[in-house]
């Protein structure tokens, strides 16, 4: 399991962007290791549920810093 370090996080396309989904709407935060389970598929119900709360986390997250992405994101 990866540690909770903020460099755990990464962007990630909820349906793969291989197959054309690019959207920003499609994208949320996921943990490294959830990110390389998945890898370049569809997502199973379980993994959209666990998304879905992860990107009303991440939206309060956003929130503290004014709509910015915070520096750590960006270096992933």
């Amino acid at each position: 399991m990866v540690g909770k370090s903020a460099r755990a996080w990464t962007r990630d396309h909820v349906r793969p962007a291989s197959a054309g989904h690019k959207s920003v709407r499609n994208l949320v935060l996921a943990c490294l290791a959830c990110n390389r389970e998945k890898k370049n598929r569809e997502p199973t119900k379980q993994e959209l549920a666990r998304a879905q709360k992860v990107w009303v986390s991440a939206l309060k997250y956003f929130k503290a810093f004014n709509g910015h992405v915070p520096p750590t994101l960006t270096q992933v």
